[in-house]
C-alpha cells in the first residue's frame, strides 16, 4: 500500500475563516481543542508575515 500524496499550499485569505471556527469552535477539531482564543490572532499573523505586496499598502511585508 503506497502512501497517500499530500501537497502544501501557502495560507491564503481564503483560509482564515476556517482558522478563526478552529479558535472558537470546541467540536470542530475534537479532543485537541486547547480552549477559546482569540479569533482574530490568524488574519493578524497572515497580515504580518503575507509577502503579496496587495496586502499592504504601505509596502510593508514579512514577520517583525
Amino acid at each position: 500500500m503506497s502512501a497517500p500524496e499530500m501537497r502544501l499550499r501557502p495560507v491564503t485569505e481564503d483560509d482564515l475563516a476556517m482558522f478563526r471556527r478552529f479558535a472558537t469552535e470546541p467540536g470542530l477539531i475534537g479532543l485537541d481543542w486547547a480552549g477559546f482564543r482569540d479569533a482574530q490572532a490568524p488574519a493578524r499573523r497572515w497580515l504580518r508575515t503575507d509577502p503579496s505586496p496587495a496586502n499592504h499598502p504601505g509596502g510593508v511585508t514579512g514577520a517583525p
